[in-house]
């Protein structure tokens, strides 16, 4: 019997192989199962694991260690329309 490429799956390798291809060309796990033709959950549960370990290997290799905080800074885009004082249609409440 050869091993399951997931731990705790009866799904065969096969199967789980075209799951993570799915998953690489970002096939929603609800598209996926049908295509397939397995159960929603395996699939959903698949694509956790995945992202799971995604995460926990990024972690490792990050050069940033903790937490980390972002501030609320608005960066590039340009802003659409008059703003400020000068705008000639604002409307001015509480008169």
């Amino acid at each position: 019997m050869s091993k399951r490429l997931i731990k705790n799956c009866k799904l065969t390798n096969r199967r789980a192989g075209k799951l993570i291809d799915f998953f690489v060309l970002e096939v929603p796990a609800s598209k996926a199962d049908r295509i397939i033709r397995i159960n929603r959950h395996s699939a959903e549960r698949i694509y956790y694991i995945i992202r799971f370990n995604l995460a926990r290997e990024y972690e490792r290799h990050s050069p940033f260690k903790g937490e980390i905080e972002a501030d609320e800074s608005y960066f590039g885009g340009r802003r659409k329309g008059e703003r400020g004082r000068m705008v000639a249609t604002k409307v001015l409440l509480g008169t």
